[in-house]
């Protein structure tokens, strides 16, 4: 277990998510950037079943920002990838829950690993729990191994005011990928500052 790294100073002091990204709540990360934090359920449908969230609490889909939108699904189709890796999964599913089914009201992408005959049908979804503390670690492991296999990015996200990717760097790392500056963001967003974003694509 690990504690999140808060980047961003809001949110909402009772969210259970906010919690995790301020570090108040242990949790098993398996991936994490300015954006966003991944971590792995603790009742997931399969082993490997992760939670993507933006860091800034939105509650649904529908109120996010446009200029979060890209980062986000960007790096869901990472994890995606590394669940189908990571588990020898044949797929996976991704979802969102908007207000109805949705446990907790910060706005999250569930992606699990799946499998031909692995029992979920329809809507019926069967949770479970880890063995152990030690079960759940190795697949965390397993997952960052695959994340770290498969980083090559599919854009550069630029920070306009401080950051690690401010300037030129986002344009050398651009450069060095063959990827596309996609979008331009704040250090520090706030709701008013993220409608600063230009996308490039």
């Amino acid at each position: 277990m690990r504690r999140g790294r808060s980047l961003f100073n809001d949110g909402k002091e009772d969210c259970a998510f906010c919690k995790i990204v301020r570090g108040e709540v242990p949790n098993c990360t398996v991936f994490e950037d300015e954006a966003s934090l991944a971590f792995l359920d603790h009742r997931p449908l399969f082993p490997g079943h992760c939670l993507l969230i933006p860091r800034q609490h939105f509650e649904t889909l529908l109120d996010l920002p446009a200029s979060l939108i890209t980062a986000l699904f960007l790096n869901a189709q990472l994890l995606a990838r590394a669940v189908e890796l990571a588990l020898g999964a044949e797929g996976s599913f991704v979802a969102v829950n908007n207000r109805v089914s949705q446990s907790v009201p910060h706005f999250h992408i569930h992606v699990v690993p799946r499998r031909k005959k692995d029992g979920l049908k329809g809507f019926f979804w069967p949770r479970q729990k880890y063995k152990d503390e030690a079960a759940m670690r190795e697949i965390q492991s397993a997952l960052r191994a695959a994340i770290e296999r498969n980083a090559t990015p599919l854009g550069v996200v630029e920070n306009m005011v401080g950051g690690p990717f401010a300037g030129s760097a986002a344009d050398e790392l651009s450069a060095e990928f063959g990827v596309p500056v996609l979008a331009r963001i704040p250090w520090h967003p706030t709701p008013d500052t993220w409608d600063l974003l230009a996308t490039r694509i």
